[in-house]
């Protein structure tokens, strides 16, 4: 006896409805006064978040997601026998275009973000950050399905190692009821 189809199951899934992907370079001059007398040996990001922003509902682009971008950027600097860190914050805003149905919410990560920093007069540091940024929509959506049952266990043929053999067992029984009327 072949399997059928007798009801029908709603699950509920997660569901990555879009995927946007940004690469973003960003340049600024931060005041850090007590690295006037040292010298700049680079920079490092300690932290990084991404925060997506509200949009005002009177804005008609549903598609034009606004993001932050927060990182926390660590300066090394030689001073006479030893090196010192300082930690800045480093923040921009982005957009991007990203689908976002009905009940859907908006993740974004920031992905391997990198600095270079350079020494400027007065205490002032140039600093550029370049960061990957990973954005998409996800929900949960109902989904239906079709629920495919057979015959109870005691009341079914074995079943056979291939297709082949399946077939001819089907075949030979439904013989063998012919052979009965």
């Amino acid at each position: 006896m072949p399997s059928f189809i007798n009801s029908h199951i709603c699950i509920s899934a997660n569901r990555i409805f879009d995927v946007c992907r940004l690469e973003e370079t960003h340049t600024r001059i931060i005041d850090i006064p007590s690295s006037e007398c040292d010298v700049l040996l680079g920079c490092e990001v300690k932290q990084a978040r991404c925060y997506v922003c509200q949009l005002d509902e009177a804005d008609n682009s549903d598609d034009i997601i606004q993001l932050q971008v927060a990182l926390k950027i660590a300066y090394m600097f030689k001073t006479h026998c030893s090196v010192t860190s300082v930690v800045r914050p480093f923040v921009f805003t982005t957009a991007a275009q990203l689908s976002v149905p009905d009940n859907a919410a908006v993740n974004c990560e920031v992905q391997n973000p990198t600095c270079e920093s350079r020494q400027l007069e007065n205490g002032f540091v140039e600093t550029t950050v370049h960061a990957s940024i990973k954005l998409q929509s996800v929900g949960t959506e109902s989904i239906v399905i079709p629920f495919v049952a057979s015959c109870p266990v005691g009341l079914c043929p074995g079943i056979p190692a291939s297709d082949e053999e399946q077939d001819s067992a089907y075949i030979a029984s439904d013989n063998a009821d012919e052979d009965d009327d």
